[in-house]
């Protein structure tokens, strides 16, 4: 997940020996292979006065760490994410990524969004406030629709802030008073959407083998790491072959006998590679309906292979996928199918930064609910909702789960996770002084939604990071709306907040 840098040596070794070799990490070398890209977000927005964006100048300077690895695409990934999902008539965008003296840097869940997303929507609630304007009617004013123009130039579509913000707004009761708050401490809400390009341009490749018993496997290389892709990817060959879904078994993921794919990475694998596997079951059906014609003698037209059964003319024999093999003298039958998408950074004009970024767009928010204790600066997660765009859902269930599962990873780069440093040396290599959120930091409520489109055939999306970037600048616009100050660094920690709280006491006189 974080490209090569162990696995080159474990290589070389096991060459020399001739033997399989491990190489076995602790804890503290774990800490020194890869760390998230921080970052300082420099952002200026032009607003009139009624709260419409007219122009917005930003400069994201990411740290790389030692080597480059993977920052020169990752810089051009967050320029095109840098603006927000809001439409604006003039955008300039400088993105850099800086070699340090310190743990190189690689993909982290929401990559390079979750830093932009930060900093847009936490002014964007700083701007409602100058202004006196709702800070959902403020985003309802200014969000995306279809047909607008995005920084790149492209038009954009398939566009559902208007269903996203309805959902996080609900997910916290926005409008409606937080109940009192015990004494010494405040409450308030908060909620933030994003915009994330996906991996482009990217390839993926399906074989879907039909065998004896009616049953079949579809051959991948996309990893399976808990998320459900597997799962999902049966689902979708079952659903085109007119199969159950324990009828389709998924390979094991070994480059060796499995189609290339890019990676398992930018949420693409239910849109890319779902869309390979459906394209090998339509060239599987059509192969076999030809196998069947063939043996029948009649012409391939008058073979029609639907609802997991092969039906030959019109009322006529509907055999059983393991008839129509048996008849055909096969025991298996395979098929090969290819997505491959277009555009991408490297079809952007390099000097205006203007082209296709992304086969498709993203889209996602959060709200939240907090109290904040006013005498030890800790605050409390409430209750927290998160929504994605989904397109259609293969699986509402797994969804959820997704959605709910980044509003608890999110957590912990929001509140509690810090690479610390004393003269460029890391000094919480552990779990004991790196805090990661636990089954106590989890909120008591935690909802989520899955917003569709209404076409059934339309383009599905992956969710697998699309709440991700809005929890903490919604966690953040909390603290905001509770005490009326803004926490400007990541992760917010009691001592970032009473900070905060001290800085604003002196700032009004009051100290």
């Amino acid at each position: 997940k974080g490209d090569v840098k162990i696995e080159p040596m474990t290589t070389a070794a096991a060459r020399a020996a001739g033997r399989p070799v491990r190489l076995e990490l602790s804890r503290e070398e774990v800490f020194f292979t890869v760390a998230k890209h921080s970052s300082q977000v420099f952002i200026r927005t032009g607003v009139t006065d009624d709260g419409l964006i007219v122009a917005r100048r930003m400069n994201v300077r990411y740290n790389a760490g030692a080597y480059s690895v993977t920052s020169p695409r990752a810089a051009g990934q967050g320029m095109v994410r840098a603006p927000g999902p809001y439409h604006m008539p003039n955008v300039w965008v400088d993105s850099t990524t800086y070699f340090t003296n310190t743990v190189p840097t690689g993909p982290f869940r929401g990559a390079m969004t979750s830093q932009v997303a930060w900093a847009h929507e936490s002014q964007l609630d700083d701007i409602a406030a100058d202004l006196g304007i709702d800070p959902l009617e403020l985003r309802r004013r200014n969000h995306l629709r279809n047909d607008d123009v995005y920084a790149t130039g492209e038009k954009m579509h398939d566009l559902f802030y208007a269903e996203i913000l309805d959902s996080v707004a609900a997910g916290v009761d926005w409008g409606s008073p937080s109940e009192p708050s015990p004494p010494g401490t405040a409450r308030g809400k908060g909620l933030a959407i994003m915009i994330k390009s996906t991996y482009t341009p990217s390839r993926s490749e399906a074989r879907l083998e039909l065998v004896a018993d009616g049953s079949a496997t579809i051959w991948t290389s996309s990893v399976e790491m808990g998320q459900g892709a597997h799962a999902t990817l049966a689902q979708m060959g079952a659903r085109e072959l007119g199969l159950a879904a324990s009828s389709v078994r998924v390979s094991f993921t070994d480059t060796d006998v499995t189609p290339f794919d890019t990676s398992t990475a930018s949420s693409r694998t239910t849109y890319s590679m779902g869309n390979a596997v459906r394209s090998a079951a339509r060239a599987l059906k059509t192969r076999l309906a030809e196998l069947v014609a063939e043996h029948r003698g009649v012409a391939e037209d008058a073979v029609v292979v639907a609802g997991g059964r092969v039906v030959i003319g019109d009322g006529g024999d509907a055999l059983s996928y393991a008839d129509a093999l048996a008849l055909t003298g096969r025991t298996s039958l395979a098929a090969e199918g290819v997505f491959q998408s277009t555009g991408g950074l490297g079809a952007l004009d390099p000097e205006t930064g203007q082209g296709p970024a992304t086969v498709h767009w993203h889209q996602g928010g959060a709200s939240a609910e907090v109290e904040v204790d006013l005498e030890t600066g800790v605050v409390t997660v409430l209750r927290m909702h998160g929504a994605a765009y989904a397109g259609r859902m293969v699986s509402p269930s797994r969804v959820r789960q997704q959605n709910e599962g980044c509003a608890i990873f999110a957590l912990g780069p929001a509140m509690l996770e810090e690479l610390l440093y004393d003269d460029g040396q890391m000094v919480n290599p552990n779990f004991s002084d790196y805090m990661i959120p636990s089954i106590h930091d989890i909120p008591r409520q935690l909802t989520s939604e899955g917003v569709e489109h209404p076409d059934p055939d339309t383009d599905l999306h992956g969710v697998g990071e699309m709440v991700v970037p809005a929890v903490a600048p919604a966690i953040g616009n909390a603290i905001r709306d509770a005490v009326g100050t803004r926490i400007r660094a990541l992760p917010m920690t009691p001592e970032r907040v009473l900070r905060a709280l001290g800085e604003d006491k002196r700032i009004g006189g009051s100290e």
